[in-house]
């Protein structure tokens, strides 16, 4: 791929790996990430048979992919849109007339996120920040179940993408309970680092 990072290259190995393994659903080759996109669709966007689910990508493809064959495993439909070359979704600067109007790419940006039941944004770390802002604005109006996922590749699919959300928001409802009385807080790692915060009572 031209101007591609090593990451999405170790993506593209990973994805024909799976494919010459003969496993029809997995399309990445690491069952950790695999279960990683499982999670976001499943357990985090909350995807439903018969739903339409807005994809929308920035050069993570390969990613995308495996993410499209979940969004379709869980019984809903995608329509995806490619942002890449799409710049000009941008938030409009306000013309004499208080409005600007919109760019091709806007348009075809609220098409695809129109009537979507959830939306999900997958991009690699080249996203450009007002693109990402614009996306997330969108989404916003249409009203969609939106997951930003920028910055995502294959390790952290494998990674911190597993994490179910029931089992961290128990996990964040211990550690306010343990606070809930506290006045300080000392936080040590095993290289001898520590971290003092002082709380507001």
């Amino acid at each position: 791929m031209r101007g591609s990072s090593p990451r999405l290259r170790t993506a593209s190995r990973d994805v024909a790996c799976a494919r010459r393994a003969g496993n029809p659903r997995a399309v990445l080759a690491d069952p950790a990430a695999e279960r990683g996109v499982e999670n976001v669709v499943t357990r985090c966007l909350r995807v439903a048979r018969g739903e339409r689910v807005a994809v929308l990508s920035f050069r993570a493809n390969d990613v995308v992919e495996a993410f499209r064959a979940a969004i379709e495993r869980a019984g809903a439909t995608v329509s995806r849109l490619d942002l890449e070359g799409r710049t000009s979704i941008l938030p409009p600067s306000p013309s004499a007339t208080g409005s600007a109007p919109a760019s091709a790419s806007s348009a075809a940006l609220r098409r695809t996120l129109d009537g979507a039941a959830a939306s999900l944004l997958v991009a690699d770390e080249s996203l450009p920040m007002g693109l990402s802002y614009a996306v997330r604005d969108e989404a916003q109006k249409a009203r969609t179940r939106h997951i930003h996922l920028a910055g995502i590749d294959v390790r952290v699919l494998a990674q911190s993408a597993r994490a179910e959300p029931d089992r961290l928001a128990l996990v964040g409802q211990r550690v306010l309970d343990r606070l809930a009385n506290a006045s300080r807080l000392v936080v040590t790692s095993e290289a001898a680092t520590s971290l003092e915060v002082h709380l507001a009572t």
